[in-house]
């Protein structure tokens, strides 16, 4: 049985990607409108087909001492990762066919963008929308049929509006037997929210 799991930051104590959609939007090929690719999560997009000498850096909120570049954590509001060259050596294979993987040139080392296209539909045994004056505006809770979750190492789904990433048992135990650092995975689904 493959259990799915909702991944998240592990905390606080990494740097993080600063590239944002910004960045690239104006090398993408025409025909791609400004929605598409600032929810390209959401809407599914492909971003292989403009991404050409992508650069950008690791940065941190507050100055003092340095912290260390994740060797994995999440990239933008949506379905995406960011993956140094080891845990792309690592989760290269498992992944590979859930999604894109972009390069990113950063200050001499190359990590990767794992844009994940994969989308499976919430259960709806499983899951229950947060409605508030009769509008859709969270998720109350979340869950996957079983078949869906063992044959998808990665995927997102349009219940959460895509701005999860969840992974199976495959890939969470790819990343810890590995060592690979900068995400956590969440058995409820549901994000943590610090009050």
């Amino acid at each position: 049985m493959s259990k799915p799991y909702l991944i998240e930051n592990d905390g606080a104590g990494f740097k993080w990607l600063a590239l944002q959609v910004d960045d690239f939007i104006d090398l993408m090929p025409e025909g791609y409108s400004d929605a598409q690719l600032l929810r390209f999560s959401y809407h599914n997009t492909s971003l292989k087909d403009g991404w050409e000498n992508i650069q950008s850096e690791f940065i941190q909120a507050e100055a003092g001492e340095p912290l260390p570049v994740p060797d994995i954590s999440l990239w933008l509001p949506g379905a995406a990762l960011v993956l140094s060259a080891k845990a792309l050596s690592v989760l290269g294979s498992l992944i590979g066919e859930f999604g894109e993987i972009l390069p990113v040139d950063c200050v001499g080392d190359r990590v990767f963008i794992f844009n994940c296209r994969n989308v499976v539909d919430a259960d709806p045994a499983q899951s229950e929308s947060l409605i508030h004056s009769g509008m859709v505006v969270g998720v109350r809770q979340i869950g996957f049929r079983q078949g869906d979750v063992a044959k998808s190492a990665v995927f997102k789904t349009r219940f959460d509006n895509c701005t999860g990433l969840y992974a199976n048992d495959l890939f969470k135990t790819a990343v810890e037997k590995n060592g690979l650092r900068g995400v956590k995975f969440t058995p409820d689904l549901l994000p943590d929210i610090e009050a």
